[in-house]
């Protein structure tokens, strides 16, 4: 009796039939690994998993390709292809494997066992293409696999099959470029995601070259599409109509723009939409609910926060939220979700979601589950959010999550567990931002305010002051003529205070101190009033007022003791301590900061222990201990390391910068300033910038390189007039040293001359310069860091200076102003494609002011529109 199966031939409807037409590009290691994971004896049947567009079927495709081509007796009988995704009934399952495998339906027995017959003995591979619709088949999968020992199968699928012996290999996205990487066409166009763009670029327009003037814009396009092959095929299919800054400027809303797949593929490959749906439609109705209400995270979520969207059951957090007296307001308590007790299982959703490849589970720096959706993915779900007349209610939930969330860790964060609450703000990052932005186009002006209040001190320890400010002052301008309680408004206003301080607008933060204090004297919360008082002190110190500032600790002190607050008591001893070391009584000094620190050893306060062992390095400097410095100075940083508190490590390396110098270690104390300059540029801590500028002359000197010790001196002592910091009287003779003995080597003309010049510097210049120094001299590698004071306009030049210079990234051609840093800032969000209402909602900012920003970008650069604005911004390097 004839056979019923024949081993299929290439023209025989095998794989070769529908092998890819064009290159796989950047999928070398995971060919490798499938054939690596085939060659397993246990590894019977492997399933390729995935997001829709990943890349599924032709990285199966081509995997076994390659084991036929390269490796013909693994599979002496045949490698075939069976095309699933037209097959809608299960049932058709396995008759569609036999058809292709040559196996004539007699009807006299069940299907499996022909199967079974006609391939037992056999070392066959076979390629089971688009089973995530298909799933109720896979025990007759299984079944044949069982009846069939020489058999293996490799399956792709949205989801795996759940079947005894099944390896399932989870296929990621292409690798996107290093965000680190140089902004060339040579270095962005290892990325695999770039070079599959180019490569389907040039299909459509022949001419089409990656240069160093398009290259980062098809970086950005491929970050925008989260690395997902099929719409970077869809996108780069567009470019024989819009050039890439076009196209990128367009992706805000990518799925409309990703429509224009080939005519021959698979009707759910021609649009993303439609990739995407494939899977949606596949879910339960409770499932697309859950769906749809996590598309509302932005970045990633934690299984903590999805519960507020989709709650599982009743939480504590969501319960704190709930309660107006918690809330500090008389809002009502949040109503219930229609149906909810009857709703979806979150968990059984999230499980269902990871299981199809639409959402992406991960585990958080807490072990915690933590998920993730792709953009063009979450933008799908949005727009079902939207449709769903859910989207006002989910996303009122997640604000009010976010802000439980924030008042909490504002405590967390100062005390033994200030790490832990650091990663869970940096996990939520993206959703407390979002949030910010939501309260306040919602006109919720004193959720806004609690929220950017509440989130200052994590600002300030990440080093993001200027977007601190910007956040937290949009907050306060919004609360304006709003019925917005006292104590909740003095609490911004401290806070925003801190970080105009920081940024070296001492009048402004001055001035927000004393209205907060006002407020204050005039509540019942001693403890508000005790901080504000000590930060209008801090302040004071920083300007030379040391009576003010030791009367403003002392009141402080006073309120801390009564109410019984030991950390407040700490603090404020502390920061007389400051006092007394910046009038050079170092004896008061050593002694009130040696008490903060007992005290706060005993409260575990890492950020404040650090920050009092700083205090103790620097008094120690002053008495000529240099051991001891050291040791204070290396156990603050070994802290602020430890809590990646940046501001705090800029001190830190400062110190060490000087102990170095002091003792001789030129090489060592570069490293050092280097770092502290660097960071503080980084941040915009104008006042530590200058600071450690002084530093970096002292070096020079030490150098021998007097002419540029002068010019940063000159510099410094300029920009602190401008500022209003003048030098403390604890460091006044330790500069005359320095200035006597610049004058001696340089001869008192060149010595003037020098200062002189220095004094027409900026703030930039002289950090530019002292960094050059540094680079040029000691090998220390420099990065060109972004400008020291970023803000919402240009900082006003301190007294006797001119305009900062722009550097080449920052000129502008048209009216020949260098951009803000508040218009960079805008600039990017004009190449990604955003419109004014999306640069108003992602920074906060109104549509007019958006539109403003817009306008005078358009003039700086001189061009007409936005399309040219993005050109000129990338041709240029302006990003």
């Amino acid at each position: 009796m004839a056979s019923p199966w024949s081993r299929p031939e290439p023209d025989a409807g095998s794989w070769w039939s529908v092998a890819p037409a064009a290159s796989l590009i950047g999928r070398e290691r995971e060919v490798a690994e499938l054939r690596a994971l085939l060659a397993r004896p246990a590894a019977r049947l492997v399933t390729v998993t995935g997001p829709g567009g990943v890349g599924k079927t032709v990285l199966a495709a081509r995997t076994a390709a390659d084991l036929a081509a390269t490796a013909p007796d693994r599979y002496p009988d045949g490698v075939s292809f069976v095309a699933l995704a037209s097959v809608a009934d299960p049932a058709l399952v396995l008759p569609t494997i036999a058809d292709t495998l040559g196996v004539r339906d007699i009807g006299d027995q069940p299907l499996t066992e022909q199967l079974a017959g006609a391939l037992r003995g056999r070392r066959v591979l076979v390629v089971l293409d688009n089973l995530e619709h298909l799933l109720a088949a896979a025990t007759d999968v299984a079944s044949l696999l069982a009846a069939c020992p020489e058999m293996q199968m490799l399956a792709t699928s949205r989801e795996r099959l759940r079947v005894v012996g099944e390896q399932e290999y989870p296929l990621a996205p292409l690798p996107l470029p290093d965000p680190g990487a140089a902004s060339t066409a040579v270095a962005l166009g290892t990325s695999p995601a770039v070079a599959l763009f180019v490569e389907r670029a040039r299909a459509t327009r022949p001419d089409f070259a990656l240069d160093d003037a398009v290259a980062p814009t098809v970086a950005a396009i491929c970050r925008r599409l989260d690395g997902l092959p099929l719409a970077i095929e869809l996108a780069a299919a567009r470019i024989n109509l819009l050039p890439p800054v076009a196209l990128l400027a367009r992706l805000h809303r990518a799925l409309p723009m990703l429509t224009y797949g080939p005519r021959d593929a698979p009707a759910r490959q021609r649009t993303l939409r439609d990739a995407i749906a494939w899977s949606v439609d596949l879910l339960t109705a409770p499932e697309q609910t859950v769906y749809r209400r996590l598309g509302v995270f932005a970045g990633g979520f934690s299984l903590a926060a999805s519960e507020s969207v989709v709650p599982e059951a009743p939480s504590p957090l969501g319960r704190a939220v709930a309660d107006p007296v918690e809330r500090g307001d008389d809002r009502p308590e949040p109503s219930p979700w229609p149906g909810d007790d009857d709703g979806p299982s979150l968990l059984d959703g999230l499980s269902a979601l990871v299981d199809k490849s639409l959402l992406q589970a991960g585990e958080g720096p807490d072990g915690e589950p933590r998920f993730v959706m792709l953009e063009t993915v979450r933008e799908d779900a949005l727009e079902r959010l939207e449709a769903s007349g859910e989207a006002r209610e989910v996303r009122g939930r997640l604000v009010a999550w976010c802000l439980a969330l924030a008042e909490e860790a504002e405590t967390g964060l100062i005390g033994p567990d200030q790490g832990q609450w650091l990663a869970r703000l940096d996990g939520a990052d993206d959703n407390l931002r979002a949030a910010l932005g939501w309260a306040l186009a919602d006109g919720d002006a004193t959720t806004a305010l609690r929220l950017a209040a509440a989130l200052w001190h994590y600002w300030d320890i990440r080093g993001r002051l200027t977007e601190g400010r910007a956040q937290l002052g949009r907050a306060v301008a919004a609360a304006e003529g709003a019925a917005v309680p006292a104590a909740v408004r003095a609490r911004a206003l401290t806070h925003l205070g801190h970080l105009h301080s920081d940024l070296g607008d001492y009048a402004e933060a001055a001035a927000l101190y004393e209205e907060a204090i006002a407020l204050l004297r005039g509540l019942e919360d001693r403890g508000e009033l005790a901080g504000a008082l000590n930060a209008l002190g801090i302040l004071r110190v920083t300007q030379g007022e040391f009576a003010k500032a030791r009367a403003l600790h002392t009141e402080s002190l006073s309120i801390r003791q009564a109410t019984g607050e030991r950390r407040g008591v700490a603090v404020s001893v502390g920061y007389l301590g400051r006092v007394a070391y910046a009038e050079g009584d170092y004896a008061e000094a050593r002694a009130r900061d040696e008490a903060e620190l007992a005290i706060l050893h005993d409260l575990g306060d890492l950020d404040a222990i650090a920050y009092a062992a700083h205090a103790l390095g620097q008094v120690a400097v002053g008495e000529g201990d240099l051991a001891q410095a050291r040791a204070q100075f290396a156990r603050s940083l070994a802290l602020f390391e430890q809590l990646d508190d940046r501001f705090g490590i800029a001190y830190a390396r400062r110190g060490l910068g000087q102990v170095a110098l002091d003792s001789g270690d030129l090489p060592a104390s570069a490293t050092h300033l280097a770092a502290s300059l660097a960071v503080r540029r980084a941040i915009g801590y104008r006042w530590g910038i200058v600071d450690a500028v002084e530093g970096i002359a002292e070096w020079a000197m030490a150098r021998g390189q007097d002419p540029a010790a002068a010019r940063l001196l000159g510099a410094t002592e300029a920009l602190r007039e401008g500022l209003g910091a003048p030098l403390p009287p604890s460091e006044r003779p330790r500069r005359q040293r320095v200035f006597t003995n610049l004058r001696a080597r340089l001869g008192g003309a060149a010595f003037l001359a020098a200062m002189a010049e220095g004094r027409t510097h900026s703030l930039a210049m002289a950090a530019d310069e002292a960094a050059a120094i540094l680079a040029g001299t000691s090998g220390v590698a420099l990065g060109d860091g972004p400008d020291p004071a970023p803000s919402d306009g240009p900082d006003p030049a301190p007294e006797g200076t001119p305009a900062p210079t722009a550097g080449p990234r920052a000129a502008g051609a048209g009216t020949g102003e260098p951009l803000s840093p508040r218009e960079r800032e805008v600039l990017r969000l004009l190449v990604d494609g955003r419109s004014d209402r999306d640069i108003a909602a992602a920074l906060s900012i109104s549509s007019r002011t958006a539109s403003h920003h817009v306008a005078r970008i358009l003039a700086k650069l001189g061009v007409a529109s936005r399309t040219a604005a993005a050109t000129e911004a990338v041709r240029r390097r302006l990003l």
